[in-house]
């Protein structure tokens, strides 16, 4: 890879290769072990103990998989690596950082006969301990400056995959996060989270998938000018996301949402002068929930969001930008009290006790395909 260097890397190597009519046999084996090793290229860098080994025979009884291969004399690759420190940025003074804890890699080949042909049995990637207390920091893995400030936080995760002859990776990923701060559009923003979902790639179709997701938000504060808020909490959960292309062309799926209120538009409203500051203490709109749809490709993302029936509190509407061409319009509430804010891009426009009907007017002038709203409620 033009660019990158290797650095330090010494250790003790051994290996005995067999060939037999253009096979290879056993007993070959390869080993490998270094305390530290370091790569670096623009925008990363990573320092790692490591250990490799090759081998060609059946899969370890320990390690056995219940797969037909296992009792298969096939090459098999391993690594491992205790303590892996990983540095990211795009040439800004502070790089964002993560450590890596107790990683393995394995992978089985198809064939003794190695060459073009060769392809993979099976492999796997475990990633048990994924860490970093490094997000005041998190602007790094912005490509353009971020619009966004991040204070403080810390955070916890685990990715398990597979991947089969058919070259589909499958497996868990886990996430949480603590203690975070961040300030967007003078609104500062705390509290903490847990994610998770399960990750289906097809690599030869260039289609991944994450099932099952959820993101859950508790102890959120929010202050924004002199209004405060604490104690908020949001889940959003994603039954399917599919993203198409490496990079992501084109992703879409399904979405759905519920909060605790909607408090944290109201007071930001508030602070921005759109609402009188009594509102948030007279209208209590609790639990709010939504679900709808979400797409998003190069230039475009568009979510809409649907009215649930049966709910005390729905949030309906869409969200549209492309390039700098972004606008809005949602209604939160339910038959007694709702609020409808939208914009434009000409700016932000509030109306207290808004229905379907003035949200419809206003989806009307986005842009094709038109999303009407449309509910049982009366």
């Amino acid at each position: 890879m033009s660019g990158t260097r290797v650095e330090a890397g010494a250790g003790p190597f051994d290996a005995r290769v067999l060939l037999s009519n253009g096979r290879i046999s056993a007993p070959t084996y390869a080993t490998f072990a270094t305390k530290k090793v370091g790569i670096r290229h623009e925008g990363f860098a990573a320092d790692t103990d490591w250990t490799f080994e090759a081998r060609f025979g059946k899969a370890d009884p320990k390690a056995a998989k219940g797969l037909p291969s296992d009792d298969q004399v096939l090459p098999r690759l391993s690594s491992k690596s205790a303590s892996t420190y990983v540095s990211l940025g795009n040439g800004r003074p502070n790089n964002f950082k993560l450590q890596l804890q107790d990683q393995e890699h394995t992978v089985v080949l198809d064939s003794n006969q190695l060459g073009r042909m060769t392809d993979i049995d099976h492999a796997r990637i475990r990633f048990p301990k994924i860490s970093s207390n490094d997000f005041r920091h998190l602007g790094a893995l912005s490509e353009t400056p971020p619009s966004f400030a991040s204070q403080a936080g810390d955070g916890r995760a685990s990715l398990a995959l597979d991947i089969d002859h058919h070259h589909v990776m499958t497996g868990p990923f886990q996430a949480s996060f603590r203690g975070v701060r961040v300030s967007a559009a003078d609104v500062l923003f705390e509290g903490q989270g847990d994610a998770s979902c399960r990750i289906d790639v097809d690599l030869d179709h260039k289609v991944s998938t994450l099932k099952a997701g959820s993101l859950d938000l508790s102890e959120i504060g929010l202050q924004a000018g002199d209004q405060q808020m604490e104690g908020w909490w949001a889940k959003i959960e994603a039954p399917q996301l599919t993203a198409h292309g490496f990079p992501p062309a084109l992703v879409e799926g399904r979405i759905a949402l519920r909060t605790r209120s909607a408090e944290p538009l109201l007071k930001i409203l508030v602070a921005k002068g759109k609402l009188p500051g009594l509102v948030p203490e007279l209208t209590s709109l609790n639990d709010v929930r939504g679900a709808g749809t979400f797409r998003k490709n190069e230039t475009v993302t568009d979510v809409v969001l649907e009215p649930l029936d049966n709910v005390l509190f729905n949030v309906a509407g869409r969200y549209y930008e492309k390039g700098r061409d972004s606008r809005y319009a949602f209604v939160v509430g339910g038959s007694v009290l709702s609020l409808g804010v939208a914009n434009d891009g000409s700016g932000l426009s509030v109306m207290p006790f808004a229905r379907e009907g003035w949200l419809n007017e206003r989806l009307l002038g986005f842009p094709k395909p038109v999303k009407q709203i449309h509910s049982s409620e009366p």
